[in-house]
C-alpha cells in the first residue's frame, strides 16, 4: 500500500481528535508485558499476529506460484522415461524398420527401455499468453487482496483501540460523578439527622446515586468487552491491558470540508482487486477463443534399447503435431460464451466497487465534519457544564441553592462529557474510514498520527 508525504500544517489548523485529555507523545513502545502502548504500536502488533493478513499473504503467493507456472508453458519441457520388464517369452527388443530374411531380429525375455522427450508447442492460438496475462493478473488482484486485508485490520485495531480510550473516559467521568452523589448522600443524611433537611432531600439523593451506578456498571462492562476486543486482535491476555498506559493518537492533516468529495481515479486496493479481476476475466475470454484455433507442436525423441543378453540399441526421432477438434459438441462455443459473460460481470462489480468507494469517502468526510463540529459544540457544553455544576454546588453549600438544580446540571455535565469522548472517536474513526476508501491506511500512515502534536 502506498503513502504519501503530508504537507505540516500551522498548529491553528490541525484539529486533535485525541479522546482522552492526556498529552499524545510521539514514542511507541510496549509495557513490560508486551502490550502495546500506541496505536501503531498496536497496530504493528496486529499486522504481525493476526491470521487475516497471514491468509491474505498466502493467497498472494500462491498466485505468484500460479502466474510461475503459467509461465512455464512458453519454455520446451523435457522428460525422461525408463522401464524394465520380464516377459513369459521373448520379445522383440528393438523396434523393427523393416523385414530382411537373412537377418533375424534380437528377441529377449527382458526388456529394458530409455526414451529421453522433448517438445515444444509452436502455435496455440494465443491460449498460453491470454493463460500467462490471466495468471498476472490474479497476482495483481492478490496483492491488493493483501492490502486490503492489511487494511481492514488496521481499521479494526484503531476501532478496538479508540473503543478502550472511550470506554475509559465514560468509566472516569462515570467514577467522578458516582463520587459526587456518593458527597451527596452522605450531607443529606447529616441535614437530615440534625433536622435541618426533610427525607425527601436523602431520598433524591441516593435515588439518584442508585441510577448512576447502575450506569456505571454498564459503562464497566462496556469496557470490559472493549478490551477484551483488543485483547484478542493483540493477541495478548484481557488482564494485560487492565492498567497498561494506552495513548491516544493525534489527526496529523487538515480536515476535510464538506466540497472534499471523492478525487477521480481512485486506486484504493478494493479498486485494485476488482480492476485486476476484470483483466483476469479479459484474459480467460481469449483463452476461451484459442480452442478454435490448431495447435502446432514439435517433438522430438532419443530411445535406448536392450534386452538381458542382448546389446543396447539407439535412435532418435523428430517431428511436428497438428490436433484441432473439427466438432466439440458445442463445447468451444459454450466455453467463450461462458467466459465473455464473467467478463461482463467481472467490469460491472468494477464499477460497483468505484461507485462504492466514492460513496464512503465522501461518507466519512460528511462524518467527520458533523463530527469535528460536534467536538466544539461539545467543548463548550462541557466547559459551561461544568461552571453550572460548580456554582450550583457552591450555592447548594450555602442553603442558597437546590439540590434539583444541582443534579440536573451533573446530569448535563456527565452527559455532554460522554457525548464528548464519542465525538472524538467518531471524528478520528471517519479519519480513519477516509484513509482507508482513499488507499491511504498504512501502517506508515498510523505512525504519523503520533509525530505531529496539535
Amino acid at each position: 500500500m502506498n503513502s504519501i508525504a503530508r504537507r505540516r500544517r500551522p498548529p491553528g489548523l490541525r484539529l486533535a481528535l485525541g479522546l482522552c485529555a492526556l498529552a499524545s507523545a510521539p514514542l511507541a513502545g510496549q509495557t513490560n508485558a508486551g502490550v502495546p502502548t500506541t496505536l501503531a504500536g498496536a497496530v504493528a502488533r496486529a499486522l504481525d499476529v493476526h491470521p487475516s493478513v497471514e491468509a491474505a499473504e498466502a493467497a498472494a503467493r500462491s498466485a505468484e506460484a500460479a502466474r510461475t507456472s503459467a509461465r512455464s508453458a512458453r519454455l520446451p519441457h523435457l522428460s525422461v522415461e525408463s522401464s524394465a520388464t520380464r516377459f513369459q517369452e521373448p520379445m522383440l527388443v528393438a523396434p523393427l524398420h523393416g523385414f530382411d530374411p537373412t537377418t533375424v531380429p534380437d528377441f529377449d525375455a527382458t526388456l529394458v527401455r530409455g526414451t529421453l522427450a522433448a517438445g515444444y508447442t509452436v502455435f496455440d492460438g494465443g491460449r498460453r499468453g491470454a493463460r500467462i496475462h490471466r495468471a498476472e493478473a490474479l497476482v495483481e488482484a492478490g496483492r491488493a487482496a493483501r492490502d486490503e486485508a492489511e487494511a481492514a485490520l488496521i481499521l479494526r485495531t484503531a476501532d478496538a483501540w479508540l473503543g478502550v480510550l472511550t470506554a475509559r473516559e465514560l468509566v472516569r467521568a462515570q467514577e467522578s460523578r458516582e463520587a459526587a452523589l456518593d458527597e451527596e448522600v452522605e450531607r443529606a443524611r447529616r441535614l437530615l439527622d440534625e433536622g435541618a433537611a426533610p427525607r425527601l432531600v436523602l431520598l433524591r439523593a441516593e435515588a439518584d446515586r442508585a441510577s448512576v451506578q447502575a450506569d456505571g456498571e454498564s459503562a464497566r462492562q462496556a469496557l470490559h468487552l472493549a478490551r477484551s476486543d483488543l485483547a484478542r486482535i493483540l493477541e495478548v491476555a484481557p488482564e494485560d491491558l487492565v492498567d497498561a498506559p494506552m495513548e491516544a493518537p493525534v489527526a496529523h492533516e487538515e480536515p476535510p470540508s464538506e466540497i472534499d468529495a471523492a478525487p477521480p481515479g481512485l486506486r484504493a486496493p478494493a479498486i485494485a482487486r476488482a480492476q485486476a479481476a476484470a483483466e483476469a476475466a479479459e484474459a480467460e475470454v481469449d483463452a476461451a477463443r484459442a480452442a478454435w484455433l490448431p495447435t502446432l507442436e514439435a517433438q522430438l525423441g532419443y530411445g535406448l534399447y536392450a534386452g538381458g543378453g542382448v546389446d543396447a540399441v539407439a535412435e532418435w526421432q523428430a517431428g511436428v503435431q497438428i490436433r484441432y477438434p473439427i466438432f466439440a459438441g458445442g463445447a468451444r462455443a459454450g466455453e467463450v460464451e461462458r467466459a465473455e459473460a464473467e467478463a461482463a460481470r467481472a467490469r460491472a462489480q468494477a464499477r460497483i466497487v468505484e461507485d462504492e468507494t466514492a460513496r464512503a469517502v465522501d461518507a466519512a468526510t460528511a462524518a467527520e465534519v458533523e463530527a469535528r463540529r460536534r467536538i466544539v459544540a461539545l467543548e463548550t457544553a462541557v466547559a459551561s457544564f461544568t461552571e453550572l455544576s460548580r456554582v450550583e454546588r457552591l450555592a447548594l453549600d450555602e442553603g442558597a441553592g437546590t439540590q434539583s438544580d444541582w443534579l440536573r446540571a451533573e446530569a448535563g455535565l456527565f452527559q455532554s462529557r460522554a457525548a464528548l469522548a464519542e465525538a472524538r472517536f467518531s471524528a478520528l474513526r471517519a479519519r480513519l474510514a477516509r484513509a482507508r476508501a482513499l488507499g491511504r491506511l498504512d501502517l506508515a500512515w498510523i505512525q504519523s498520527l503520533s509525530e505531529m502534536t496539535p
